[in-house]
């Protein structure tokens, strides 16, 4: 059975408050012992749990928020420390008496929302696979990878809350399928373990109600270097798990709560953003805590600042050649099964591979979150889909992903100030968009665009043509090679300016014929001339009929005046019995060659931008290992 309501604490007999029945572990509120709570309804003596104290978190007991349409209160937090971190667990009581978890972790928020598996798969199968390659089958028709494994070493606790196992010890498996979510697989000391299904959220979309405020450049840590006695002020602990002298060079890292020193680094580099400079970002306001300059396995270097919001958690500005990315870490994240991915969808964008590499940091100071210095060079891998990108790194305890996009230089300054020294340029940035940079799919996609607009008003234009016959005859020719002019009866054309097409044809046979033709305006006399000529031949080679030529032919007078006109005809022909031709004149025709003409013209620039953009991709690919056609 369960229990709420009042009760008597073991520990120093005064009253404590159950308020959920779900829940199993309560923090007296006046001896502070953690009190165990069992299934029989019996307060049992104080678990062997520490008490969480530190409040450098937004969220705090009685802060308020809603998710999915329900409004939930914040009752409890269980602290679980990891070997490069902790997540705060807090316990999320909904007005219909259920709980869940709000895991919060360095800024990321996600609701784990308790689930049941379909299959009975053991956890040390999944424990198992490879992360990002090897598969599982946990939902029927989806197969999950394994993305992070990690092995919680001890819990503080605070409040009501619900306790996994009664050592506080656990192991956490982290996996992801392809339109199947993520799920959190956790292991407790009797062999079992609790699915979660994962559901990450961004903090505003909680709307919480009393949240604990925060200031940004608080200190909230001092500490002396054993080396210099120096003393280093950390703005990010208790989420920062490394950190630099920034006299002597000397590295640290926090491991099970206890400072270790790792080794020694020259401060050679200067930020060219300085440490502790603050700054608004995307509409967040970060201060920079820490600056490091990596290296990779072939030499090449580039630089990292370590950005921190009280709120947001951590965010970085990675600098290479002068161009900039903007980087968050987040779970939200493309999920990939297979190692050798070259590219994927992800939002309605193509991502290629552009680098893959190893690295270690040759250069830093300031504060980091996890261990940096541990001198393991993780697996890096990077997808492109200019100005954005997604970087994973491959640890020892699973995957970590980046969303990043390009900022500009002038943003930088815009954020720091104009005191700031920014690097010159160097060549393409990997996500360097072009000035005015649109995808070529969007470019291709415009150009149909404007063939489409300009098809369809040229079809509402020739709407209005008349393509009206003025004058139409056929002439019987004399049989002598002389012709004598012919001149036709008058017609009369009425609009402010037409053309006038005519259309020729003659019964030639190896042969040919042509005509002059002269538009006389027969009120002043002004006059328009063309000519026009067919021919056409045939014959047999090697026992095979060829022919070529046309008996009939084309030609055009454009922007004729309004007025009353008379042909004059001079006809001339080939060898051969040519009898006859015949002439007909149509006036105000449609003009397809202008329609292709303007085409040509409006498309002029975008072909233009198309090329410029082709040559600017393949100067950004110059500098990646992969090429992609």
């Amino acid at each position: 059975m369960s229990i709420t309501g009042i009760h008597t604490c073991p520990d120093c007999n005064l009253p404590l408050t159950y308020r959920c029945a779900d829940t199993n572990v309560i923090v007296c509120s006046h001896c502070f012992a953690p009190v165990k709570k069992p299934a029989d309804g019996h307060l049992a003596q104080r678990v062997n749990l520490l008490i969480a104290k530190d409040e450098v978190t937004p969220i705090q007991i009685g802060t308020q928020g809603e998710w999915s349409g329900k409004k939930f209160e914040i009752i409890g937090r269980l602290r679980c420390v990891f070997a490069d971190g902790f997540t705060n667990n807090w316990t999320m009581y909904f007005d219909d008496g259920g709980i869940m978890m709000l895991v919060e972790n360095c800024g990321q928020f996600a609701v784990y929302e308790k689930t049941t598996l379909e299959r009975n798969i053991a956890f040390s199968r999944v424990a198992a696979l490879d992360y990002g390659s090897e598969t599982a089958e946990l939902i029927a028709g989806k197969q999950y990878t394994l993305e992070r494994k990690t092995t919680c070493e001890y819990m503080e606790v605070e409040g009501e809350t619900w306790l996994f196992d009664d050592d506080g010890k656990f192991t956490r498996l982290e996996v992801a399928a392809q339109r199947g979510g993520r799920l959190a697989l956790i292991e407790n000391n009797k062999g079992s373990y609790i699915t979660f299904r994962i559901h990450y959220v961004p903090f505003p979309d909680f709307a919480f109600k009393n949240a604990r405020s925060l200031v940004i450049g608080t200190v909230t840590k001092e500490l002396s270097c054993s080396t210099c006695n120096e003393v280093t002020r950390l703005y990010s602990w208790p989420l920062a798990n490394s950190y630099t002298c920034t006299s002597c060079g000397a590295s640290y890292t926090f491991e099970n709560g206890e400072r270790k020193f790792k080794r020694r680094i020259g401060l050679n580099k200067s930020p060219a953003i300085p440490l502790h400079a603050t700054g608004v970002i995307r509409g967040i306001q970060y201060q920079v805590v820490g600056f490091m300059e990596k290296e990779d396995d072939e030499s090449y270097k580039w630089r990292e600042y370590t950005l921190f919001n009280p709120i947001q958690g951590y965010a970085y500005l990675s600098e290479f050649n002068g161009h900039w990315i903007f980087l968050q870490e987040t779970g939200h994240a493309p999920v990939i099964t297979n190692n050798k991915t070259m590219q994927f969808d992800y939002d309605g964008k193509v991502f290629k591979l552009y680098n893959q590499y190893r690295y270690s940091v040759v250069d830093s100071r300031g504060e980091f979150p996890g261990n940096v210095f541990d001198n393991k060079k993780p697996n890096c891998k990077e997808w492109i889909a200019p100005p954005e990108i997604w970087a994973r790194e491959l640890h020892d305890s699973g995957l970590c992903w980046f969303q990043g996009k390009h900022i500009s230089r002038s943003e930088l300054y815009a954020a720091f100030g104009k005191d700031i020294s920014l690097p010159f340029k160097v060549g393409v940035g990997a996500v360097q968009p072009a000035p005015g940079m649109v995808g070529l799919s969007l470019l291709l996609r415009g150009g149909a665009g404007i063939l489409l607009v300009f098809l369809l008003l040229f079809l509402f234009s020739i709407t209005y043509n008349r393509e009206q016959v003025v004058y139409e005859n056929m002439f019987v020719l004399p049989g002598t090679p002389e012709i004598p002019p012919i001149v036709t009866p008058p017609f009369k054309l009425d609009k402010w300016r037409a053309n006038l097409e005519f259309h020729i044809s003659a019964p030639i046979n190896n042969s040919w014929f042509e005509t002059a033709i002269t538009l006389v305006n027969a009120d002043n006399g002004n006059e328009y001339a063309v000519e026009n000529g067919v021919e056409m031949y045939s014959g047999y080679d090697g026992g095979e009929y060829w022919t070529e030529g046309s008996s009939s032919g084309d030609v055009l007078m454009n922007a004729i005046p309004a007025g009353n006109y008379f042909l004059r005809i001079d006809p001339s022909k080939g060898p051969g019995n040519i009898e006859t031709f015949s002439l007909k004149a149509t006036y105000d025709v449609p003009m397809w060659r202008n329609f292709f003409i303007f085409v040509l013209f409006a498309l002029l620039p975008l072909l233009a931008v198309l090329v410029l953009a082709v040559i600017r991709e393949g100067r950004r690919w110059q500098n990646s290992p992969f090429y992609h056609q």
